[in-house]
């Protein structure tokens, strides 16, 4: 791609980013969810053309040669951990217990406290310095496998804390006497698999880790006794690992810490250790065999350690020199627009927002409520609802999530909720409780008021709208004043039964609300009715 097709490329991004932000200031209610998307998208080209563009022409070559010296690398630092670290790796004479073998430094960590300081010191001190982690594990040091996991399980709670903030890659050594080698040319009397790599590597799981030491053991192609033996020893050694769950605990301690796991070693301690413990028990129980016992305690021995050190070669490169600008006018650009935008945006949505809380407050109203307006607040909020929950959904973007759609949207649910739980009573029937044109109780009401009067003791703490109804027979003034008078009859009727006047309020409809036809006696009989409705006290509180 030449430099005149990047500057065209710019140009065109610009512009397209300067019509999308226009476009959205003008119809922000208009604009979909796309077109926000495409303006962030242009702006985002438009920083990366000019950023091309501009690195495209002011670019410089020149030829450097240089030698790069091999970097002697740092005597590196083991920390012992475990369990067993403070039993077996520690000497009772020793304050601080270092330990020094090969090309390493090793220091026993028995406590949180004691690893925190180590890798703090460290890190302030020498912080070019390896550190690695080596965690040996004893299948003998206890009596149990039930003990053995409570040990691990105790160590993991204990140094959780520490092991979840500090990465650090870990091995992890099995020790045990898997033959009755006697080696005159090592002290240690002991036999290790591989050496100790301290190096880098991608972590394995505790399990994948188990099967390359138990498939690097089976290819080991050795075969005098001792080999043989201790090839036998030590596949059965891995298959009660695997049988006793102590895979599982050990497994745990790795994934649910930082430490991770570069490989397993296995050692074959010739010293042996001076009690049988759960894997000796259990090989004991299983095929009658017990291995030796040692003399006397002596320090574990510690495995060999292979430090790679790479001779850095010669090398000759070609240094590219860029002459950058003081600024780039595209990154001004997209700053001031988008935060234009989300003004704008922050703007309209707190007009909305006003609007959406105006509209709650005119359906929260209940002074000149009735069954009818009822029902018809009830449909009318359940299409706002599904409308406001539609866009809840299909419009996650736009506006920046400003605008609270879902908030509103369960706003709107709770005063749906409240107006469905209002009980409510009609007197609309075959049987009226007024003469036409009168608003005298006839006898017959009683009855039918014994209802309203059961609603009014069921809701003890709730206070009751009377709304009173006429047919359209006179004038609608008329109408409007018999229907409160209507209304008013209701309410003494209510105050003679013993319920407290504060809890009574009365409304007035008129010939306004029919339900049924007025040309016939029945039809106007019907609508010569008084309502009752129990407001909750949610909507009553909120109102006043």
């Amino acid at each position: 791609m030449n430099n005149k097709i990047i500057l065209i490329t710019l140009i065109a991004t610009t512009f397209i980013s300067l019509l999308t932000f226009f476009l959205s200031l003008i119809f922000p209610h208009f604009m979909p969810t796309m077109m926000t998307l495409l303006m962030l998208t242009a702006m985002i080209a438009t920083i990366a053309m000019q950023c091309m563009y501009q690195l495209r022409t002011g670019k410089s070559q020149t030829s450097e040669q240089f030698t790069e010296l091999p970097v002697k690398p740092e005597k590196p630092v083991i920390l012992l951990l475990g369990p067993y670290a403070a039993t077996w790796f520690s000497k009772s004479d020793a304050a601080d217990n270092p330990r020094y073998a090969g090309s390493a430094t090793w220091l026993q960590t028995g406590t949180p406290e004691e690893l925190e300081k180590r890798l703090n010191y460290i890190s302030q001190y020498a912080s070019d310095t390896p550190v690695h982690a080596f965690f040996p594990f004893l299948p003998d040091d206890s009596e149990t496998v039930e003990l053995t996991m409570k040990k691990l399980r105790g160590w993991l709670g204990s140094f959780s804390a520490i092991l979840t903030s500090r990465p650090l890659h870990c091995t992890f050594a099995i020790y045990a006497r898997l033959s009755s080698e006697r080696r005159s040319h090592t002290p240690d009397n002991a036999t290790w698999n591989q050496d100790l790599v301290i190096q880098p590597t991608t972590s394995v799981d505790f399990h994948q880790a188990l099967n390359e030491l138990e498939l690097h053991i089976k290819n080991n192609t050795e075969n005098d006794f001792n080999h043989s033996q201790r090839k036998v020893f030590a596949l059965t050694l891995l298959d009660w690992i695997r049988g006793s769950r102590i895979s599982q605990r050990i497994s745990d301690i790795f994934s649910c810490s930082s430490l991770k796991l570069d490989k397993i070693l296995l050692c074959d301690y010739g010293n042996g250790f001076t009690r049988h413990g759960a894997w000796s028990n259990w090989l004991e129980n299983q095929y009658a065999i017990l291995p030796s016992l040692g003399s006397g305690i002596t320090l574990p021995p510690l495995p060999p350690i292979a430090i790679t050190v790479k001779e850095a070669p010669v090398i000759i490169r070609k240094k590219m020199h860029t002459i950058l600008p003081r600024i780039y006018w595209s990154v001004c650009l997209a700053t001031m627009l988008i935060a234009a935008h989300m003004f704008s945006h922050a703007w309209y949505v707190y007009q909305q927002e006003t609007a959406s809380k105006q509209q709650l407050q005119r359906y929260s109203v209940i002074n000149n409520l009735s069954i009818n307006k009822l029902e018809s607040r009830i449909r009318n909020l359940e299409n706002e609802y599904k409308k406001r929950s539609q866009q809840a959904e299909s419009i996650m973007f736009q506006n920046w999530g400003f605008f609270p759609y879902f908030t509103y949207a369960d706003r709107i649910l709770t005063l749906l909720n409240q107006l469905k739980s209002i009980p409510v009573l009609s007197t609309s029937g075959p049987q009226a409780i007024f003469n036409s044109g009168s608003a005298t109780l006839l006898p017959a009401a009683a009855r039918q008021l014994q209802n309203a009067l059961t609603l009014a003791r069921e809701y003890p703490h709730n206070n009751l709208l009377i709304v009173g109804h006429s047919d359209n027979t006179g004038r609608s003034d008329y109408n409007l004043l018999l229907s409160k008078k209507r209304a008013i009859s209701v309410r003494n009727w209510l105050l003679e039964n013993h319920i407290a006047p504060q809890r009574l309020k009365i409304s007035a409809a008129g010939e306004s609300e029919p339900v049924a036809n007025n040309n016939t006696l029945a039809g106007r009989q019907h609508n010569r009715r008084i309502e009752v409705l129990v407001v909750p006290s949610e909507i009553t509180q909120n109102r006043s």
